[in-house]
């Protein structure tokens, strides 16, 4: 099966929603090991917050929080202290 895609590969305009930030601004609850979702009215929300407008083709990125593997580091480094 040939697609365009396969042939030419992805192009677009690529927009970061920074939706980690404006969680922490906004006093939103974030549980990084439990499974999840983001609201649509928090992505609008970030991206009128960052001044973001969003156009169809865009391609979304979200960065959506810390890295785990920050906060199991932060875990075992606070373990093996004791």
């Amino acid at each position: 099966m040939n697609t365009a895609w396969s042939e030419r590969g992805i192009v677009g305009r690529g927009i970061l929603l920074d939706f980690h930030s404006w969680r922490l601004a906004n006093d939103i609850p974030y549980e990084p090991f439990k499974t999840g979702s983001i609201p649509l009215k928090y992505l609008k929300a970030t991206a009128e917050a960052q001044g973001t407008d969003i156009k169809f083709g865009d391609i979304l990125i979200i960065r959506s929080g810390k890295n785990i593997v920050d906060r199991i580091n932060t875990l075992y480094c606070a373990l093996i202290k004791d």
